[in-house]
């Protein structure tokens, strides 16, 4: 039985279209670009920098490349979302950018696997980077359009469980992929992780646009009863620096996963293990992601995210001293827990803080911060190449315990964070969902 996400289908209006069905349609985009971004920072990209430049600058070449990358989705997020925020048309305000920047970005996954070179390589991710960025901003705020208040966690869960959960399952498989072409050096592997991350995402524009075209009425209706200025709440600064320094901690471990377990860990064929880890931590997060989402809607967002923080100090703890796969899967059952509680409520806390007339434009500035903290995260291949020549890994030692620091801030800034400070109370609180 479809559920219905904004209240009882007898209210009238154009909100009891908003069913659980209807938000997993508009996630499917999120799903690809999800599975895309994890894929591609953590197998994908790393395999090509390691195909065309030498051992002993691949860090530098990975980092410097991706922190350009990421620069671009800096200045594209917020443009591409304040445009869409000002868009009208019968598609919707959202669901132009996402065909165009959606549909662009697919033959650019193609020209990625074909590039003959470090220079080509870096034009065509940065391309990639900008058009996936034109569609990712108008998209961030599709909750904040389709879904009031009170119910905006039950929301977050199902696009995370959307989301999150089979894009894992989508890097593993593209980690097994890539894995079967180290062992052959056989490139067919290689076209064939691109043109399965090239198929899913213009499945998942094509699924997205049509449900967005199909209901555009919906948004139209949430933003007629917000009562918001068109600016964030006074606390959403404080927000955007907590997911600056989450990023950077986060990022920096998932960029150089690959160079860590291959060069510190000693495993021989990373990316062939790759899967293991990522599907333990897949089926935590699929535990835990939508009941912590729907608890953020009863406890607050606060409670569920320090929950979230301690486990992954926990998942930090045990990284540093792991020294083989055992080890590292011990690490994913814990981290699984921690993203699944961390996903929905950190999505519903950031739709709560933006307003509903400028959504896009001001979620494309969270974006801004977590691209800006993955881009500094990038570059710390800089620095772990010039440690790691002084000492056999001595800089992924350095960013393991710096990843943990950073961390750790970032969620002690959460605490910072009052919802209720300079928002008048939502006018308008819907039905529990059914």
């Amino acid at each position: 039985m479809t559920s219905d996400i904004s209240g009882s289908r007898d209210e009238g209006t154009a909100e009891s279209q908003v069913t659980t069905r209807f938000l997993a349609h508009v996630s499917a985009f999120g799903l690809a670009v999800t599975a895309l971004a994890g894929s591609f920072t953590i197998v994908v990209l790393p395999t090509r920098v390691e195909d065309l430049v030498s051992e002993s600058s691949k860090n530098t070449a990975l980092g410097v490349l991706s922190f350009v990358g990421l620069l671009i989705a800096v200045l594209v997020q917020p443009i591409a979302g304040g445009a869409s925020d000002r868009k009208s048309s019968r598609w919707g305000r959202r669901a132009p950018f996402i065909a165009i920047g959606g549909v662009a970005s697919v033959p650019l996954l193609v020209a990625v696997g074909a590039a003959p070179n470090y220079a080509l390589l870096f034009f065509f991710t940065c391309a990639l980077q900008l058009c996936s960025n034109v569609a990712q901003g108008p998209y961030q705020a599709l909750i904040r359009d389709y879904v009031p208040h009170a119910k905006r966690g039950a929301a977050s869960g199902i696009k995370w469980l959307v989301e999150i959960i089979p894009a894992i399952g989508v890097t593993a498989l593209v980690a097994w992929l890539i894995g079967r072409y180290h062992d052959s050096r056989d490139f067919s592997w290689v076209w064939l992780s691109l043109g399965l991350l090239a198929a899913l995402l213009a499945i998942g524009v094509a699924v997205s646009v049509a449900a967005l075209r199909r209901a555009p009425a919906v948004a139209e209706a949430i933003e007629a009863k917000d009562e918001s200025t068109a600016r964030p709440h006074p606390h959403y600064k404080r927000f955007l620096a907590s997911r600056f320094l989450l990023a950077v901690a986060a990022s920096s471990l998932q960029t150089f996963l690959l160079f860590i377990l291959e060069d510190r860990m000693g495993i021989e064929n990373p990316a062939k293990e790759l899967w293991k880890i990522f599907s333990i931590t897949g089926a935590g997060a699929l535990l835990f992601i939508y009941p912590a989402a729907r608890l953020s809607d009863r406890v607050g967002r606060k409670p569920v995210l320090l929950a979230s923080g301690a486990l992954g100090l926990v998942t930090g703890s045990l990284l540093l001293p792991a020294n083989s796969l055992g080890d590292l899967m011990l690490v994913g059952v814990i981290a699984g827990p921690s993203l699944g509680m961390y996903v929905g409520a950190n999505w519903a806390l950031a739709t709560d803080l933006v307003s509903g007339k400028r959504a896009a434009q001001q979620l494309g500035y969270l974006n801004v911060a977590t691209a800006a903290g993955a881009g500094v995260a990038r570059l710390n291949g800089i620095w772990v190449d010039r440690l790691n020549a002084r000492s056999d890994e001595l800089g992924y030692t350095v960013l393991i315990v710096l990843c943990g620091i950073v961390f750790a801030a970032g969620n002690a800034l959460i605490l910072f964070v009052q919802t209720d400070v300079g928002r008048p109370p939502a006018a308008h609180m819907p039905k529990a969902i059914t």
